[in-house]
């Protein structure tokens, strides 16, 4: 068995419904206050996600 991928979510994006909907994905998803980014992987890699409005 594969082992889960931790994804690491900010608490803003909470009511984005994305944690939700990675979870049934199989992610385990831990969300807490992030310094940088919405989302973090891993040491290195951060996710800002973005909306059209916000470019």
């Amino acid at each position: 068995m594969a082992a889960r991928v931790k994804i690491l979510v900010d608490v803003q994006e909470r009511r984005s419904g994305m944690p939700q909907l990675l979870e049934t994905l199989g992610a385990e998803v831990e969300v807490l206050p992030l310094a940088a980014g919405d989302y973090a992987l891993g040491d290195d890699t951060l996710v800002e996600r973005k909306a059209v409005l916000d470019l």
